[in-house]
C-alpha cells in the first residue's frame, strides 16, 4: 500500500501546523511502518515531553520533544575505527621522524602515540555512544555535532525539506535523511524516531508537508512512509 489518493481523485487535505509553544493542535498519529527498523529497543532509550514547551542548553528554541538512545553501533564498528585511527597515527609519526630524525627516534614515541590514541579513542565513544534528538513543532536537530569553526548548529525545518529518502530501508538501522535548501542534512536512525511516537508524529507531520509541496521523495521512500505526492 503506497497511501498515495487513487488516481484522478483530489489530493487529501494536510494536517495543521501545531503551534510552537504549545504543540496544539497535535499531529495525527504517524502510521508505524512494520519491519526490522521499526521502533527502538526500551532499555537504554529515553524520552522526554514537555507543554508549554522549553529550552534547553543545547539549543536556543523551544523544543517539545526529546529521544535519546545508544547507537546501533556494535564492537566490529568501534574496533574498525580504532585500528584505523592508530595505523594513521602511527604512520604520520614515522614519516615524521623519517623527515626530521633529529626530533627524535620512532621508537622512542611510541608511548606518546599510544597514549594518544587513547585518549581519541575514549573520547569518540564517550561522545558518538549516544545520539540524541530534539523535536520543535516545525524543526529537528540533534543534540551533539561536529562543527568546525564558525558553523552554526543543523536546525532543519521539517516543513520545508527539499528531499526525503530512507536508506538501508532493509536493515535494522536504517535512517532517514532529510535534506533542506540549503543542502543541510540530518539522518536520524528511524528506530530512534519512532522510539519516541508523540515525537515521531511531529515529524512526520513535516514530512507530509514537504512531500506535498514538492520535495524530492524516491518510490521506495514514498511507499514505505505512505508520504502524499506533489499538489
Amino acid at each position: 500500500m503506497s497511501g498515495l489518493p487513487p488516481s484522478g481523485s483530489p489530493a487529501p487535505a494536510l494536517p495543521p501546523i501545531p503551534d510552537d509553544v504549545t504543540g496544539q493542535p497535535p499531529p495525527p498519529r504517524a502510521p508505524r511502518v512494520l519491519g526490522p527498523w521499526a521502533g527502538h529497543a526500551r532499555n537504554g532509550r529515553y524520552t522526554n515531553s514537555w507543554r508549554p514547551a522549553r529550552k534547553t542548553r543545547y539549543q536556543r528554541r523551544v523544543a517539545l520533544e526529546f529521544v535519546s538512545a545508544k547507537r546501533q553501533h556494535g564492537p566490529r564498528y568501534h574496533l574498525t575505527r580504532s585500528i584505523g585511527l592508530l595505523i594513521v597515527m602511527v604512520g604520520f609519526f614515522y614519516i615524521v621522524s623519517l623527515i626530521h630524525p633529529a626530533d627524535g627516534d620512532f621508537a622512542g614515541g611510541l608511548p606518546i602515540i599510544l597514549f594518544l590514541w587513547i585518549l581519541v579513542v575514549g573520547l569518540f565513544y564517550v561522545i558518538s555512544r549516544k545520539q540524541s534528538f530534539y523535536v520543535g513543532a516545525k524543526w529537528i536537530t540533534e543534540k551533539h555535532q561536529v562543527q568546525r569553526e564558525g558553523e552554526e548548529v543543523i536546525i532543519l525545518n521539517m516543513y520545508e525539506l527539499s528531499k526525503i529518502r530512507v536508506d538501508r530501508a532493509s536493515r535494522s538501522d536504517a535512517i532517514l535523511r532529510m535534506v533542506d535548501c540549503r543542502k543541510e542534512y540530518l539522518e536520524p536512525p528511524l528506530g530512534l524516531l519512532e522510539g519516541n511516537p508523540t515525537l515521531w508524529d511531529y515529524v512526520y507531520n513535516g514530512l507530509v508537508h514537504s512531500a506535498a509541496n514538492g520535495a524530492e521523495v524516491d518510490p521506495l521512500t514514498r511507499e514505505l512512509l505512505h508520504l502524499p505526492g506533489p499538489g
